[in-house]
């Protein structure tokens, strides 16, 4: 359910002996982040401050903003729209920001995307009991956020980091998140049970929205502290010439089973969370014990994980991430949480770390990357925006024609729990075409 996880450890997948001083590292896991935040590039190391600060904007408000939705609406289909509306949203942006690149600078993009995010967030508070009426709307403001945002934070990623310490990268910024999961929610989730006994929204929820605005204010004036970095105008026209390339085919194909997966898991899994917790304190003190256990962990697989290993341990944590899905559904009790999530303590940083850089590595390996890196990355979109919006779309389809919406929401959710065999499959197809 959730993806934190507990430490792995075995000669067979070649990770590093687990040094002497674990113990300390057990008992004291946050000294970790500041050693490792220091061994990135200055430009890297601002890239990870600003999206943190957007995890912690996020933790504070986006979280529970499912929860705000259901409360608001009590009608699934509802945020389904809300998240439907967002995925070509989302790909519309990826365009537009290529092709105004020779005048706007990716760290411009992240100034705009945080823009909208402020103005979703405003939305929320100003519309109150009237935000169904105007879904759609906030759905789309929500989408050019996002779009916006990612459309300068990947590609900057791209150009601040190096194929010897991505996995570093993505390890630091999961610990440092799971570091900011640990203490936010349970005081947001305090926050907004409050006066919801009666299940009306409260002030509190306005609040934290208000809270949210003022840390992605800082996020927005941090972002000029952002080098520039020259690239060539997005040329749409080619955008689907990495597809002649066999391997890109399957990077396609992968990031359509990946949009597919994020259509609807993110939102479902909060919702069923809520639907078993059934209080908003209940799910911050449960998340925050889960990343007190994953702030070590995940650091730590980023420094040990060596790069030949990257799918050998990518596909034990697809299996038990799987297996978690299936024991979290089949029990869907409180039970079936926690013995879900402890697997997920094994799955997490294995899957996730293990094959996040592994689209960078097909970029790595394409010809005139170093120029036309943009059009790849897009095309990565439109894969993700088609999977996302296919997969919503059907989930919506289900809703609206099966009476029992409950037990469409468990299953489709059961369904998304093997995509990361797929994506798996997929990502090793065209690793071995690069080899």
């Amino acid at each position: 359910m959730f993806f934190i996880n507990k430490r792995w450890h075995s000669p067979h997948f070649s990770f590093h002996p687990i040094p002497h001083h674990i113990a300390y590292n057990l008992l004291h896991p946050w000294h970790l982040i500041p050693a490792n935040y220091r061994k990135l590039h200055k430009a890297a190391r601002d890239i990870t401050t600003i999206n943190q600060l957007v995890s912690l904007a996020y933790a504070i408000g986006g979280a529970f903003t499912t929860v705000y939705l259901w409360k608001e609406t009590n009608d699934v289909s509802s945020i389904v729209k809300y998240n439907l509306i967002q995925y070509p949203t989302i790909l519309l942006c990826y365009v537009i920001s290529g092709l105004v690149l020779k005048k706007v600078q990716f760290k411009h993009l992240i100034k705009i995307g945080v823009l909208f995010f402020i103005l979703n967030y405003l939305l929320l508070i100003f519309l109150g009991k009237s935000v169904n009426e105007f879904i759609l709307l906030v759905g789309f403001v929500q989408g050019l956020g996002t779009g916006f945002y990612w459309s300068g934070y990947g590609p900057f990623i791209y150009k601040t980091t190096k194929d010897t310490n991505r996995d570093l990268f993505y390890a630091l910024n999961a610990s440092v998140g799971s570091f900011i999961s640990v203490f936010i929610p349970p005081m947001v989730g305090f926050l907004l049970s409050m006066n919801l006994a009666d299940k009306e929204i409260s002030f509190s929820y306005y609040l934290s929205f208000f809270v949210t605005i003022i840390i992605l204010l800082v996020s927005f004036f941090y972002s000029g502290r952002l080098l520039d970095y020259g690239v060539e105008r997005l040329n749409v026209r080619e955008i689907f010439s990495p597809l002649k390339l066999k391997a890109w085919k399957y990077v396609g194909l992968r990031d359509l089973v990946d949009g597919f997966h994020g259509g609807t898991d993110q939102f479902l899994g909060t919702l069923l969370v809520f639907f078993v917790l059934q209080r908003e304190i209940s799910m911050g003190i449960f998340n925050s014990f889960f990343s007190i256990m994953s702030i070590l962990v995940t650091l730590k697989i980023g420094q040990s994980l060596i790069r030949k290993n990257r799918l050998k341990v990518g596909f034990i944590g697809a299996v038990f991430l799987t297996l978690g899905r299936f024991i979290y559904i089949y029990m869907f009790s409180f039970l079936g949480t926690v013995v879900s999530s402890i697997v997920g303590l094994i799955a997490g940083p294995l899957y996730g770390i293990g094959l996040a850089s592994t689209f960078f590595d097909a970029l790595d390996h394409s010809p005139d990357h170093e120029k036309a890196y943009f059009a790849y990355i897009t095309l990565r979109e439109v894969f993700l925006a088609v999977g996302r919006t296919f997969g919503a779309f059907m989930f919506l389809l289900f809703i609206n024609n099966i009476e029992n919406e409950l037990a469409v929401a468990k299953y489709w959710f059961l369904l998304l729990g093997f995509t990361p065999l797929i994506y798996f499959y997929l990502t090793r197809r065209f690793e071995k075409l690069f080899k």
